[in-house]
């Protein structure tokens, strides 16, 4: 589950500053990571930008239950994915005018998200399995399985430099702002 969160958030270039599989509270696991959407309202919901940022929120929300239902269709449940869905069904309908073009925007959302699961599962199979050696891991861990040796970090927070030779830099942590994916236990039997 938290691996499908991951690699959503790492192919759409963000940075994800750990992930755990330690439960704590209500929670089964957690992705912390850059949020991108932070002080997005429904009074930006016409401007492109912020409905590409909502969208990616989405796909991350989606791809964690999608992620655990190809791994083991038996375990996952909607269930577990609870908030996951209802932060996906409240972004989205920030975006749309009716409960039926939120349905319809959902469901295209989840087509985009299963699929880039499916072309990602090796990604994510290699987090998961790391994430059940080590059951948290850090930015750095998650950059290097993600990228492999297409991936070269020059120092602590500064430049970045992906194979798409694109450089996200940061001057100070402060200067990001994280946002946490979760799976609730909620009802589970």
């Amino acid at each position: 589950h938290e691996a499908g969160h991951v690699v959503a958030k790492l192919a759409q270039c963000h940075t994800v500053e750990t992930a755990t599989i330690v439960p704590k509270g209500d929670y089964l696991g957690r992705v912390r990571s850059e949020n991108k959407t932070f002080g997005l309202s429904a009074d930006e919901s016409t401007s492109i930008f912020s409905r590409m940022l909502m969208e990616g929120e989405v796909l991350a929300d989606l791809a964690g239950y999608i992620a655990e239902n190809k791994f083991d269709k038996k375990e996952a449940t909607i269930e577990n994915a609870k908030q996951d869905m209802s932060n996906a069904v409240k972004w989205v309908g920030l975006f749309s005018g009716s409960a039926k073009q939120t349905e319809a925007y959902l469901n295209f959302l989840w087509v985009m998200a299963e699929e880039m699961i499916n072309n990602k599962w090796d990604n994510v199979k290699e987090i998961a399995e790391a994430l059940l050696k080590k059951r948290t891991l850090k930015r750095q861990e998650l950059e290097k399985i993600y990228h492999g040796d297409r991936f070269q970090r020059t120092n602590g927070l500064g430049s970045i430099n992906l194979p798409v030779k694109k450089s996200l830099k940061w001057e100070r942590e402060e200067d990001l702002i994280y946002d946490v994916h979760t799976a609730q236990i909620g009802d589970i039997g």
